[in-house]
C-alpha cells in the first residue's frame, strides 16, 4: 500500500513540474492536457489488482497522452500514435498467451506508422511489405508453436520479414524511386532482387536443424533433485537427449521392482518414444535458449516421473 501511495505521490509531483515547465516552453505549450490524462491513468493503474490490467492502463495512458500532444499536423500525430501502440504491443507481448501474434501486430503497426512519414514516402512499400511479411510470419509461428515444425517457423520469422522488405523495395524502385531517381532505378531493382535472393538462401539454410543446442544450458543445474548414483546417465539424457545409458540403467534398476516384462517395457517406452525438437541453425539466440530450456524441462519430467514410479515400487516391495 505504501509503495503505491509513494508512486502516486511521484506521479503527482511529476505532473506539477510538467505544468510549470511546459507552459514556459513555447514548442510544448498546450501539452498539459496530455500529461493530466497520463496522470489519471497512472493513478488508476495503482488502484487495480493484477499486473496485466495495471500494465494495460499504463500503456493506454501513454497512447492517449501521445494523441493529445500538440503535434501540429495530423500525419505526425498518426505516426507517433501508431509507433507508441506498436511498441506497447511488442514490449508487452510476452504477457499474453499469444506472444508471437501480438509481436507481429506490434511490428506491423510500428512499420506502418513509420511509413506515414513524408520523409520516407519513397520507400513506403518496403516498410509496408516488411510489416505485412512479419505479421504473416508471426501468425504462422503462433499457429505452429504446438506442432513439430514450430522451431522452423520461429527461425523463419526474420528471413520472411526481410524478404518482404526487399520485395517492397523492388516495388518502390519500380515506382516512386524510379520517378525520383531514374539513374539509380536499374541498379536499385537488381540490388533488391540480389538482396531477396541472399535472404531466401539464408532462410533455406535456417531451416536445417543443428545438433544439441541444449548445451547452452548450464550442466550444474541439470541434476537438481536427482539422486547422485543416477546423476551421470540422467545428466546425459537431460543434456543431450541420448537415451541408451538411461535405458540400460532403468532396465537394470527396475527389473526387480516391476513385476512383469510388460510393465518394464511400458516404463522404458516413455524414454524410447521421446523425440527432441530439432532446433534450426539460424534460430535467434533468445528463441534457441527458450527451446533448449523447454526440452531440458521436458526430459527432466520424463526421468523424474519414471524414477519416482520405480522408487515407489521398490519401497513397496521391501
Amino acid at each position: 500500500m505504501y509503495e503505491r501511495m509513494g508512486r502516486i505521490a511521484i506521479y503527482t509531483g511529476g505532473l506539477g513540474i510538467a505544468y510549470i515547465a511546459l507552459e514556459r516552453v513555447p514548442i510544448l505549450k498546450g501539452s498539459v492536457p496530455a500529461f493530466i490524462v497520463l496522470w489519471i491513468l497512472l493513478v488508476l493503474s495503482e488502484g487495480v489488482k493484477g499486473d496485466d490490467l495495471r500494465t494495460l492502463l499504463v500503456w493506454v495512458g501513454i497512447a492517449l497522452a501521445v494523441v493529445l500532444l500538440p503535434w501540429g499536423s495530423t500525419p505526425l500525430r498518426g505516426v507517433a500514435t501508431a509507433a507508441t501502440v506498436g511498441m506497447g504491443l511488442i514490449i508487452n507481448a510476452g504477457r499474453t498467451g499469444k506472444g508471437r501474434l501480438i509481436n507481429g501486430m506490434g511490428i506491423a503497426l510500428l512499420l506502418w506508422g513509420i511509413s506515414i512519414l513524408h520523409e520516407l514516402a519513397d520507400v513506403r512499400d518496403a516498410l509496408l511489405y516488411a510489416g505485412a511479411a512479419f505479421l504473416g510470419a508471426y501468425m504462422i509461428a503462433e499457429y505452429a508453436k504446438s506442432h513439430k515444425w514450430g522451431p522452423r517457423a520461429d527461425a523463419s520469422i526474420i528471413p520472411i520479414g526481410l524478404l518482404g522488405g526487399f520485395i517492397g523495395l523492388y516495388v518502390d524502385f519500380n515506382g516512386r524511386l524510379m520517378r525520383g531517381y531514374p539513374s539509380l532505378a536499374f541498379y536499385g531493382k537488381w540490388a533488391s532482387l540480389a538482396g531477396a535472393l541472399v535472404v531466401a538462401a539464408v532462410w533455406a539454410y535456417s531451416t536445417i536443424p543443428e545438433g544439441h543446442p541444449e548445451k547452452t544450458i548450464k550442466e550444474g543445474s541439470l541434476s537438481k533433485g536427482i539422486p547422485s548414483p543416477r546423476e551421470e546417465v540422467v545428466r546425459e539424457f537431460i543434456l543431450s537427449g541420448r537415451k541408451a545409458g538411461l535405458i540400460s540403467y532403468i532396465a537394470h534398476y527396475g527389473r526387480d521392482a516391476l513385476s512383469t516384462r510388460k510393465d518394464l517395457e511400458r516404463v522404458l517406452s516413455k524414454i524410447d518414444d521421446y523425440r527432441e525438437a530439432r532446433i534450426p541453425k539460424l534460430m535467434p539466440p533468445w528463441l534457441k535458449r527458450a527451446y533448449a530450456r523447454r526440452e531440458v524441462e521436458r526430459r527432466r519430467k520424463i526421468v523424474e516421473e519414471i524414477l519416482e514410479e520405480i522408487d515407489l515400487l521398490v519401497k513397496g516391495g521391501q
